[in-house]
């Protein structure tokens, strides 16, 4: 199972701060996307304003402006309006992951959404994954959308009429420039930029069946409901719904000593990969949680979530070893140490520190920002993830770093 983060404001002074500083440390933690989404506080946009498609691009009617503001969860909004601005925002200070950047569709006119995912795209260097969640009152509007923009991407001249737009417009008295196709300019990176449509809408799922693009469930969809409609999609696609992912958001509960609770989180994810063969989700972090909630949120999903959803067992004696040597108990910042000569010890995500203090024992640190020591001679140590350090205090010992990401943001 792929995992990803809902991004929320979380400083209300410095919006970007915060944003970035969640946006790494789910990459530091192995995480394979995130998610920004934009605020659905809106109210319906009105009939005339939806013909014509008005508005700047990336903004509602109303002018909300693209302020980063409070937080939300579940399948509320974040309260990031520009969502492809902020992923842009984003780029430099992530290097790897996919950014998603969900966008109100049927406000703004499809050509002006296919301009601003591609300079994003290209922004970002093709990690883009486009999300669209139809307008309050636009449902009908949404697969049209996704056809504008898949003709806008291909990188040919093209014609489309359709219920609600028409290009090239042929506007009544424009004598200047006619043309029987048009061109929109630049194109994404990707060869084919992903697109996934969210909301509970029956038109959205409609949408996503018959036009084969992906489908984010809300937190507030059980599996029962969407494995209805995955099989909505399913029976529309036949085999080829295997191409497709199959994404939910799931708010984190938070457990009686106010930290995540992992054990009703993961029993959640393995009923949704059960039952409707969820096979990413988007965690949505709890009202109020602060950027030290957010790390150890993302270090024990890396440490005792991930493995447990990532194979269809483990292996025997696996989870009694993890108990007895408590080395995937705690969430980030723990020590493990071992005093004696000759043992293995191994921590899966950053942050602890390890130490052997006598010889012959073997330490590796599969996660970023540890730091790992042998004292005694003969050990060999290796770190795998990035930005930990390595020292072998006595000789004998091998050392190797096979990965060290730069510090510099």
């Amino acid at each position: 199972m792929r995992f990803g983060l809902v991004l929320h404001g979380i400083d209300e002074e410095q919006p970007l701060r915060g944003l970035v500083a969640q946006a790494q440390a789910a990459e530091a933690a192995g995480f394979d996307l995130i998610w920004v989404d934009e605020d659905r506080s809106s109210e319906a946009i009105p009939p005339a304003d939806r013909a014509l498609g008005t508005g700047p691009p990336g903004r509602g009617t109303s002018g909300s402006s693209g302020a980063v503001t409070g937080g939300g969860s579940g399948s509320g909004g974040t309260g990031l309006p520009d969502a492809l601005a902020v992923a842009c925002a984003l780029a430099p200070h992530t290097a790897a992951m996919s950014v998603g950047a969900c966008c109100r569709a049927g406000v703004v006119h499809p050509a002006y959404l296919a301009e601003q995912s591609a300079v994003a795209d290209l922004v970002l260097g093709g990690r883009l994954i486009l999300g669209l969640r139809p307008a309050p009152g636009t449902e009908a509007l949404l697969a049209e959308v996704v056809d504008l923009l898949g003709a806008a991407h291909a990188s040919v001249p093209f014609r489309h009429e359709g219920a609600q737009w028409t290009m090239p417009g042929a506007l009544e008295g424009n004598r200047f420039g006619v043309t029987e196709a048009v061109a929109v300019t630049p194109v994404p990176a990707q060869l084919e930029l992903p697109i996934w449509l969210a909301g509970a809408a029956e038109a959205v799922t409609e949408a996503a069946a018959t036009r084969a693009v992906g489908l984010v469930g809300d937190d507030s969809e059980g599996a029962a409901i969407l494995a209805e409609r995955w099989g909505v999609i399913q029976r529309a696609l036949g085999p080829a719904v295997q191409r497709l992912r199959r994404v939910a958001r799931r708010a984190v509960p938070v457990g009686t000593g106010g930290g995540p609770d992992l054990d009703r989180l993961r029993e959640r994810l393995a009923d949704d990969q059960r039952r409707w063969r969820m096979d990413t989700v988007l965690l949505d972090l709890p009202p109020g949680a602060d950027l030290a909630w957010t790390e150890e949120l993302v270090t024990a999903v890396a440490r005792q979530v991930r493995p447990r959803l990532a194979m269809a067992a483990l292996p025997p004696g696996l989870v009694e070893h993890w108990q007895t040597t408590g080395h995937h108990a705690a969430a980030g910042g723990g020590s493990t140490e071992t005093a004696g000569g000759g043992g293995s010890t191994e921590t899966a995500a950053g942050g602890g520190s390890t130490e052997t203090a006598a010889g012959g024992g073997s330490t590796e640190t599969a996660g970023g920002g540890g730091s790992t020591e042998t004292a005694g001679g003969g050990g060999s140590t290796e770190t795998a993830g990035g930005g930990g350090s390595t020292e072998t205090a006595a000789g004998g010992g091998s050392t190797d770093t096979t990965h060290q990401r730069s510090t510099n943001a």
